[in-house]
């Protein structure tokens, strides 16, 4: 898979159906087109779109579990639900499942979507959930962000790693 950046706006028909922005949909399947594709609750208010790959590697924490930690496997339950396979007909269409509209809210025909690449996959809002999120930002202020957080990882980073003295 390539890596996916950028955005574009589509709409849900009134089938319930999209087609994955093309520049998306050949990154995401390349030259596999019997590649899958996954549906996953990520956030609160958008559905993420990743390949296999992606997907074992946000269940790979949990295989190897104690099968007797019932709050751990109540999670996993609550995990594997957020999930719904991608499967697009003919004409490269997909209809979105309940589920999914749900989760991100998008309850009306034609509602507009906004598909946002975020380098290992694709994320599926509706564009005004998306544009509250955006709201306001700007080039300095993401980079701000992004060295807090940086910074927030590498002191927990280096606390965790005095806790087990290595």
């Amino acid at each position: 898979m390539g890596v996916l950046f950028g955005r574009a706006e589509h709409t849900m028909d009134v089938k319930n159906r999209i087609r994955i922005p093309a520049k998306f949909r050949t990154e995401l399947m390349g030259d596999d087109s019997s590649r899958k594709l996954y549906f996953v609750q990520f956030s609160d208010d958008c559905i993420a779109l990743v390949d296999e790959q992606g997907l074992s590697a946000r269940f790979g924490s949990f295989s190897d579990i104690d099968p007797m930690d019932e709050p751990t496997l109540n999670a996993l339950r609550f995990f594997s639900g957020m999930v719904e396979e991608y499967e697009e007909d003919s004409q490269g269409r997909v209809v979105l499942p309940k589920s999914v509209r749900e989760h991100i809210g998008a309850d009306k025909n034609h509602c507009e979507l906004v598909s946002v690449g975020m380098y290992s996959y694709l994320e599926i809002w509706t564009k005004e959930k998306y544009d509250k999120v955006v709201k306001g930002q700007t080039p300095a202020s993401v980079r701000q962000q992004l060295s807090e957080s940086k910074s927030r990882f590498h002191k927990a980073e280096a606390e965790q790693r005095a806790e087990t003295g290595k």
